[in-house]
């Protein structure tokens, strides 16, 4: 739910459930509700230079997690930009004008704390993990990194060549592929359509001057929201955030950030008809996604969507893993996803399979899809969906890392740092009418990719 944050990096560690009972839901929406009421407040505040600051009081922890989120992402990259996001980012981890790469590297690792950085569509994340007393060492490293990255040429050029590897080896990756296809499909004019890592010709002609342009227009106190959740008090909190970021740049909204909410519409538009992609690879397995464009996080269907998802491929009991894995064995894997994103996100179908039976595997998918349409949802399958949407988040949410990304996440996305606590209403809410509905509605003309040996 929280984006696409799974192809980032955490840095000095390594880096996208079970189906519940009826009973379950009653008890963990009992829950969820006495947990809102007990949960301490969430302040936010915006410092004289633009940053919106989120602070969550979380006594007794012992932990202090910062999560500062950027709206620096592929969603603002245009073409000749396409992957200067992660570029920049990891560029800077190699050095400020203060700190070399090993020195950022020793500033929490030397007192057990974590740095965890990471770039999906919508935002860079720079997050970290460590004891109350150590926070201003924490907060002072990501001030340094988001306003003083040197961007020496040699870690240009280094982490150039690292980024294009990367995105071969991506390409080279069927399962990844096959998504990567569709997706491009769903998305012709939307940088949605683009690997986050870019391409290889964006990425080759980059030039040290640009990503340093990059850096300056789209790393602003205004376009970063800040978010601290623990054992510390609001006002020392506060105090320290204001400390450690009063040097970030208070420029505006960069331009494009500004006009794009405004003309994401004509650059998303509905699939007027079905489409199929096929690419053949030396691959054993023929890997397929199946792609529909859903809509942004905020809209008054993103919840249905949400359950809809759940109900079609989350988890070992829906219904995608029943029939087409379990009753008929055709797949080696299968599932779906509904990502939370700024502009439309895609509702995303995936399975791995025999090459000889990927035509019954896609008319299987297209075949539950179309049940979602014309029959509604079963009381037990809509509970079902609608309690592991509520679980995974509530679970998501017992670490103290989680809780300042999400009210970091929300508050730029500009739906408010506390919208998961909105979230069980307006999940528990979504009857079988508003599945059916939102299946007709969005679940139309369907995009799909297929990667697979070529023909013998």
């Amino acid at each position: 739910m929280g984006g696409d944050a799974g192809r980032g990096r955490r840095h000095g560690c390594a880096s996208r459930g079970l189906p519940w009972l009826l009973i379950g839901v009653l008890l963990l929406t009992a829950g969820r509700a006495r947990a809102s009421a007990e949960e301490p407040p969430l302040l936010v505040h915006r410092l004289a230079n633009g940053l919106r600051v989120v602070i969550k009081d979380v006594p007794g922890t012992g932990l202090v997690a910062a999560a500062l989120l950027v709206g620096a992402a592929p969603r603002y990259e245009d073409d000749d930009h396409a992957g200067a996001s992660v570029l920049v980012r990891e560029v800077a981890l190699q050095g400020t004008a203060t700190r070399t790469a090993g020195e950022i590297a020793d500033v929490l690792d030397g007192v057990g704390g974590s740095l965890r950085t990471g770039t999906s569509v919508d935002y860079t994340q720079w997050g970290t993990f460590t004891r109350p007393q150590h926070v201003d060492a924490a907060l002072d490293l990501i001030a340094d990194l988001v306003t003083n990255a040197a961007f020496d040429p040699r870690a240009v050029e280094a982490q150039r060549r690292l980024s294009l590897s990367r995105l071969r080896q991506q390409q080279d990756a069927p399962q990844s592929r096959a998504i990567d296809r569709a997706l491009a499909g769903l998305y012709p004019l939307h940088p949605y359509g683009r690997p986050i890592l870019g391409t290889a010709d964006a990425l080759t002609r980059l030039t040290r001057e640009q990503l340093m342009a990059y850096y300056r227009t789209y790393y602003t106190a205004p376009n970063m929201v800040l978010a601290i959740a623990g054992d510390l008090r609001g006002s020392v909190a506060l105090a320290k955030a204001a400390r450690a970021f009063a040097g970030l740049r208070d420029a505006p909204l960069p331009r494009r950030a500004r006009l794009l909410r405004t003309v994401e519409p004509a650059l998303t538009p509905r699939p007027a008809a079905p489409a199929e992609l096929r690419e053949p690879r030396q691959t054993a397995a023929a890997w397929i996604a199946v792609t529909y464009l859903g809509v942004r996080a905020g809209h008054r269907d993103w919840a249905a969507l949400q359950v809809l998802n759940a109900v079609l491929g989350g988890g070992s009991s829906s219904r995608l893993f029943m029939e087409i894995r379990e009753r008929q064995g055709l797949v080696y894997s299968i599932g779906s996803g509904f990502s939370t994103r700024a502009a439309a996100a895609p509702l995303l179908l995936s399975a791995g399979t025999d090459p000889r039976d990927a035509p019954r595997v896609i008319q299987g998918m297209l075949d539950e899809v179309a049940r979602l349409q014309t029959t509604p949802v079963p009381p037990e399958d809509l509970a079902r969906g609608r309690n592991r949407v509520i679980g995974l988040l509530t679970i998501d949410q017992e670490d103290l890392r989680q809780q300042a990304f999400y009210a970091a996440w929300f508050e730029l996305l500009g739906l408010g740092a506390g919208f998961t606590r909105r979230l069980a209403g307006e999940i528990g809410r979504v009857g079988a009418d508003d599945v059916q509905r939102v299946a007709r509605l969005y679940l139309g003309a369907a995009t799909i990719a297929v990667v697979l040996p070529p023909d013998r």
